[in-house]
């Protein structure tokens, strides 16, 4: 049975216009180490053989590859100049300081960071943890917008959210990212009721002083 996560390329433009244009239509592209020598040819595949980047439907993508090499951002940018690059971080046991070294390689490249421990399995976030990240990183002055993930979608969505802002460096703008806990017991398709939810929680986090 197909998984509705992974569609074929020809099913992509519907799903993208469904948006109508109220949201950011985004591409996330991961892969096994073994396969990334066709990262390239597959994020070329993904936007010209459905046309979603001429026409506009979507130019924005997020590389969800440990470290990926800086010159693949700077190759996708090169063929779509239009592209906005989102590099997914996954600290594991660096300091914030190493992370925030490695990110400066991307400075100009990617406008828009990730951070994110759990690589998409619900997994709590520290949140001094990442915000000692966040200020490391900031400290470079790269530019980037910068967003968590990683157990921020549960019941309790509002909550963290809020905890997460309140450890915030004042006026230190700031995003959040959410999916496993989105999803139906089946772990393939979002639930509406879920999305709704988190949407209305993290909306009033974020707005509310």
């Amino acid at each position: 049975m197909k998984n509705p996560r992974y569609p074929a390329f020809a099913e992509i433009p519907a799903m993208l216009n469904a948006t109508n244009g109220r949201a950011l239509n985004m591409l996330h592209h991961g892969t096994m180490p073994q396969n990334f020598g066709h990262v390239r040819e597959d994020i070329e595949t993904a936007f010209e053989t459905a046309g979603i980047y001429e026409t506009g439907l979507c130019r924005a993508l997020q590389l969800n590859l440990q470290w990926p090499d800086p010159e693949l951002f700077r190759d996708v940018l090169n063929k779509f100049p239009e592209m906005r690059m989102v590099l997914s971080v996954h600290p594991q046991q660096l300091r914030p300081t190493e992370i925030s070294d490695r990110v400066a390689q991307y400075k100009g490249l990617a406008s828009d960071l990730l951070i994110d421990p759990s690589q998409g399995e619900g997994v709590a976030i520290d949140l001094s943890t990442a915000v000692q990240i966040y200020t490391a990183i900031r400290a470079k002055d790269n530019g980037m917008l910068i967003g968590f993930a990683g157990g921020l979608g549960g019941e309790d969505s509002e909550e963290r959210i809020r905890a997460l802002k309140d450890k915030m460096p004042s006026g230190n703008l700031f995003s959040v990212d959410a999916e496993k806990a989105l999803r139906d017991e089946s772990d393939s398709i979002l639930d509406r009721s879920k999305v709704e939810r988190y949407l209305k929680a993290s909306s009033i986090a974020l707005i509310q002083k």
